[in-house]
């Protein structure tokens, strides 16, 4: 799908399976994503130390960053390690990932060493901007 109609993404979609656990115990500071198109764990390191999201909708509308009021949240994480040998990863969220996210969709980010996300919020739809990283590493070393 390379063609001019084709849609291109920068994100992977994932899927919030899990967390990490034992036989008895659970540890809900470490989640375990199944990332899509990926089926063995050389594949999977692709994707240790990027960036992943949780977007989700909240009850009441808050305004972030001096920026319009909005329902829409994020949960920002990055992928730590590989969990097993089908192509499921592990990630550790700034927040823990709440229950009610098993089963839901998880974006993970391919720029592993990009600086600046901008998140912009209007009308209840989220769209990221994504600079160059090029331009940006002058800038910042």
């Amino acid at each position: 799908m390379s063609g001019k109609g084709a849609i291109r993404r920068l994100y992977v979609r994932a899927i919030f399976t899990g967390f990490k656990r034992g036989q008895r115990v659970q540890h809900d500071n470490t989640a375990l994503l199944k990332l899509e198109n990926v089926h063995t764990s050389k594949d999977a390191r692709f994707y240790l130390g990027k960036r992943a999201v949780y977007v989700y909708r909240g009850v009441k509308k808050h305004s972030f960053r001096k920026g319009p009021k909005t329902n829409i949240r994020c949960i920002w994480g990055n992928i730590t390690r590989v969990h097993g040998n089908s192509g499921v990863v592990r990630a550790k969220f700034h927040h823990n990932l709440p229950p009610q996210a098993m089963g839901k969709l998880i974006h993970a980010l391919p720029q592993q060493h990009l600086k600046i996300w901008s998140q912009i919020v209007y009308f209840g739809v989220i769209c990221f901007l994504l600079f160059d990283p090029y331009k940006i590493c002058n800038f910042w070393y």
